[in-house]
């Protein structure tokens, strides 16, 4: 599905960065910044406008392919594409200034989620920060998959999709609350997300944004 999608030409996404990046940016000290599901890079390109250095992954060969063209067409240097894994990305302690993730930790399931997490405030320099938004177990989705499709949780609020061979993780704030309690919280709110992306037209999502600053 993503392959085809990142293909054509138009960016799927935009440029315009995730709202909550745009929000907490003018806080947040240049450096190094790790985006993680960077997708065709729009957080990325903001991120390196505005004076850092990026190291942007994800696993989709197109997204990847389509975010080293415009780079390189726009002469950009300050942005590193790597086509990986998360699960394979080699963290490097006290690292990063600023860590983003918008809806991609969603699909991981959660024993993952807990190693990736203990990697990345790891990765975070002292007074860094974290960016992430995710699904909810008020998410629709979550709806779908429990009541009509009746998936019985692999782990706890983690299913396994066969048809699509994918994990969805849902998120509870209490669970975010906990990953992030030696840190401090400086945005934790859960609201409904309005969306128009896709072959759904207008419809709506649950979800959690979190900003969290480790602690010097």
């Amino acid at each position: 599905m993503w392959q085809k999608i990142y293909k054509q030409k138009k960016f799927y996404w935009g440029l315009k960065p995730y709202p909550l990046l745009l929000k907490y940016i003018d806080k947040i000290p240049s450096g190094n910044a790790l985006d993680i599901g960077c997708g065709e890079g729009r957080n990325s390109i903001f991120l390196e406008s505005h004076g850092f250095n990026v190291d942007a992954i994800d696993n989709e060969k197109e997204a990847i392919k389509k975010l080293k063209k415009y780079i390189k067409e726009k002469n950009i240097k300050n942005i590193k594409p790597q086509l990986i894994n998360i699960n394979n990305f080699k963290f490097k302690n006290n690292k990063y200034t600023i860590v983003t993730s918008f809806h991609v930790l969603d699909f991981l399931k959660l024993s993952e989620i807990e190693k990736l997490i203990k990697k990345l405030k790891k990765s975070v320099k002292k007074k860094g920060y974290l960016l992430f938004s995710v699904f909810s177990t008020k998410e629709p989705a979550y709806h779908k998959i429990t009541k009509v499709l009746k998936r019985k949780p692999i782990e706890k609020n983690t299913f396994f999709l066969p048809k699509l061979n994918i994990y969805r993780h849902f998120f509870t704030k209490k669970e975010l609350q906990h990953y992030f309690k030696d840190w401090k919280i400086i945005f934790l709110k859960q609201r409904e997300k309005e969306d128009k992306h896709g072959r759904e037209g207008k419809h709506y999502h649950n979800i959690i944004e979190i900003v969290a600053q480790k602690k010097g």
